[in-house]
């Protein structure tokens, strides 16, 4: 899978407080996750203590306590026993997808000398067709080759870890 936004919905329970919240959306945010904040010595939980607080200081409470993300994709793959890989982003040359529309596009601009939408439609499902188990396989080596390229690459980069 590749990191599009259709890709990357996150579940109702791990979604995040937005910037663009009310603070009644914050509040009620708040209080459907649970969030037990101290506020200046006294524990608030429900949306009576939350209302007391200026928005700045919402935000800041549900900045705190945002979830780690999980994927819809994720627990769909988990029911089946899978998990979801993302490649990182911008880089198409890890996917071997990218390297087949490459192929399927470059199949299309060399025949379509009518410059028209069915043309280009016909000749990618043509290319489509075409692609064999053989080629995806070759397009999937030179990723793993890519990518162990890019390991190889990273030992070599020195590593420093300093505290701010």
């Amino acid at each position: 899978m590749n990191s599009t936004t259709y890709h990357t919905v996150l579940t109702e329970e791990t979604k995040l407080a937005k910037a663009t919240f009310t603070k009644a959306e914050l509040v009620e945010w708040l209080v459907k996750k649970g969030v037990a904040s101290d506020i200046d010595g006294h524990t608030v939980s429900t949306s009576d203590g939350y209302v007391a607080l200026k928005k700045v200081e919402l935000e800041a409470v549900c900045k705190q306590y945002k979830p780690a993300p999980i994927l819809q994709a994720q627990v769909l793959a988990r029911k089946f026993d899978c998990d979801v890989l993302l490649p990182p982003v911008a880089h198409p040359e890890l996917n071997p997808i990218e390297m087949v529309w490459v192929s399927v596009k470059g199949y299309a601009v060399k025949r379509n000398v009518s410059y028209s939408l069915t043309d280009v439609e016909r000749l990618t499902i043509e290319r489509l067709g075409q692609i064999r188990a053989d080629e995806w396989s070759k397009y999937v080596r030179h990723c793993i080759k890519v990518e162990n390229n890019y390991y190889d690459a990273a030992d070599d980069i020195p590593f420093e870890c300093t505290e701010n």
